[in-house]
């Protein structure tokens, strides 16, 4: 428990989270390392009271106190860095509570319309995700309007997952790429019990998601950030196409901006010249993210991040795109070893392609993956070079880190 300067407010970071209450929690992934959570911990005991200081007066005007709990978050994008890189994310109990209701409404109806069950309040959420990553704390919402709490696993494995899903007869569950890939390695079959299951934090190879959906695995990719207290756009079952969720305004373009209940309410960071700041970057309410996206009507077709798109030799090329070929020929053949593409700077072309992979990766595998990883690309983006790291740097979903993955393949350069 951290008490903030001059008695403001008491962030809590232990005990059961009280949602209808003016209690604020914050959330650390406990396996970082002891520096980088006392760095973290630095900029939030001295950017908070500086942002409580600014609600001052939105408290004074009698807003029930129902409304006025915040929840504080890391950033955990593709791009996110480690250390003071990291923003901490302000966001309100009430804005969590408007996304919870407007996913349990959607998944309600959804299983509702082919008759899958009568009572909707019967719904048993599995909670893999940690509290510590907004999609964690998100099921926790969602299970709270349906008076109940989720059933919690603390770590992922293929059998124990199996055994509590069926012991607790669970309906729904959010799940990552990486274990969609385990279940499938193992024919894993869904049990009878579960009406939806949601993956989010990255993309899932097509020929990925045709192997779930054959062991009966009803999935919805979900379009998610922590900025929008997690999920902003479903697909239906068996479908592709995002529909963007009713409690959202949102425009399409070179990026996708959003506008709604369920916004952060400010930034807490330590700028480039050491100086810690809280700030709220929505501007006449609309928030602009690093996604690209097409809208056509309430359908959303997601494009990859900004900055996703490169140039290699003056040619566009999406490593989002990219990714999900390579990610698709990993399945195919069947491998657990992680791999991951970077554009890697070059003098001549701007970016050239480059392929991490852990240790386990052997030369022979590498040929193999190369040629038909190259057969399915334009030539200019074909893989240059191979780099073997001791580990992909991920974030605890899975999620590259790009700019620690280049420091990685700089440093195996070096060697």
């Amino acid at each position: 428990m951290i008490e903030l300067r001059d008695g403001l407010e008491v962030l809590r970071t232990r005990g059961e989270l009280v949602w209808m209450s003016d209690e604020h929690y914050f959330f650390l992934n406990p396996r970082l390392p002891v520096e980088q959570v006392r760095d973290q911990l630095e900029v939030l005991h001295a950017g908070a009271p500086l942002f409580f200081e600014r609600e001052r007066e939105s408290f004074a005007q009698g807003d029930p106190a129902s409304t006025r709990g915040y929840l504080f978050l890391l950033t955990s994008g593709t791009t996110s860095q480690q250390g003071s890189g990291l923003k901490w994310v302000v966001l309100s109990k009430h804005a969590f509570l408007t996304s919870a209701r407007a996913v349990n409404q959607v998944l309600d109806a959804d299983a509702a319309s082919f008759g899958s069950f009568s009572d909707a309040s019967e719904d048993r959420w599995l909670l893999l995700l940690p509290d510590f990553h907004v999609g964690g704390l998100a099921i926790r919402a969602r299970a709270y309007l349906k008076g109940s709490s989720p059933i919690v696993l603390t770590q992922w494995r293929v059998g124990e997952f199996i055994d509590a899903m069926m012991k607790y007869a669970v309906t729904r569950v959010s799940l990552v790429p990486a274990q969609i890939f385990d279940l499938c390695q193992n024919e894993v079959r869904c049990p009878p019990s579960v009406r939806t299951v949601l993956v989010g934090a990255g993309a899932l190879a097509p020929s990925l998601f045709e192997r779930a959906r054959a062991l009966g695995w009803p999935i919805r990719m979900t379009y998610a950030m922590t900025e929008a207290c997690s999920t902003i756009a479903l697909t239906p079952m068996g479908s592709s196409e995002f529909h963007v969720l009713p409690h959202w305004e949102i425009r399409g373009g070179e990026v996708i901006c959003l506008k709604g209940e369920s916004l952060l309410s400010a930034y807490i960071l330590r700028d480039s010249g050491g100086a810690i700041t809280t700030f709220d970057p929505k501007i006449d309410g609309w928030f602009k993210t690093t996604d690209r996206g097409l809208l056509t009507g309430h359908s959303l077709q997601i494009l990859g991040r900004a900055g996703d798109l490169i140039k290699i030799g003056g040619e566009k090329v999406e490593m989002s795109r990219l990714n999900q070929i390579l990610e698709g020929i990993r399945v195919r053949l069947g491998w657990t070893t992680d791999l991951a593409l970077i554009p890697f700077p070059d003098e001549r072309l701007g970016h050239v392609i480059h392929l991490m992979s852990d240790s386990t990766l052997s030369a022979s595998q590498y040929e193999q993956l190369r040629a038909e990883f190259d057969s399915q690309v334009l030539p200019f983006e074909k893989i240059r070079q191979w780099h073997r790291v001791d580990q992909i740097p991920r974030t605890p979903l899975g999620k590259l880190m790009m700019q620690d993955g280049l420091r990685a393949v700089a440093h195996a350069l070096r060697q």
